[in-house]
């Protein structure tokens, strides 16, 4: 009877909160029912205890984006579990927020942090290649993005789809002795 097991469950946890084997087994019985607004609770009241314990964090995310929809409710615990780790999956989770919600310039500054935190350079290039495309397209700041894409071609002379980028921003803002000097570069590169 699952119901009784969550009854006696809740009890336990209430009395003694730290008991880990309770509040775990509560919150199992909580995902299998699909009682996500109470599984919501106990792993709320569990990073209020234990602020600094980012699995249970990025559980407590899971749920409010994943099963509840809620991402008013995720988005500050993304920022919060970001600003003390850099967890990549957190911070997918919060760039998914930012563009489904269009908002731009929070996508924009989200990625560049994000790529000043990436370990990879593949990666941190992507992330570069993504603020490019949103200072010029979105944000519609050619020379914002002309600044990113150039940070990309300093880190990689070559990347696929860099040169033609700047090439085009370069040209749209008349900046010909930059594209000179790009052009000079690549012969020299090559």
């Amino acid at each position: 009877r699952p119901d009784a097991a969550i009854e006696l469950l809740r009890e336990a946890v209430e009395i003694c909160p730290e008991h880990r084997p309770a509040a775990k087994a509560l919150s199992r019985l909580y995902q299998r029912s699909g009682a996500w607004n109470h599984l919501a609770e106990l792993l709320q009241a569990e990073v209020v205890r234990s602020p600094e314990d980012w699995r249970t964090q990025m559980k407590l995310i899971e749920v409010y984006q994943d099963r509840l929809i809620l991402t008013d409710k995720a988005e500050p615990h993304l920022k919060a579990l970001l600003a003390r780790k850099y967890y990549t999956p957190a911070a997918t989770r919060l760039a998914r927020i930012f563009s489904q919600q269009s908002r731009w310039q929070e996508l924009y500054e989200h990625n560049l942090f994000c790529a000043a935190h990436e370990t990879s350079l593949r990666e941190r290039l992507h992330l570069m290649e993504q603020a490019g495309s949103l200072a010029e397209h979105q944000l519609e700041r050619p020379e914002t993005a002309v600044e990113c894409w150039q940070a990309i071609h300093e880190l990689d002379p070559l990347p696929p789809g860099c040169l033609a980028a700047l090439r085009r921003l370069l040209c749209h803002l008349g900046r010909w002795e930059d594209l000179v000097a790009l052009n000079t570069d690549e012969i020299a590169v090559r």
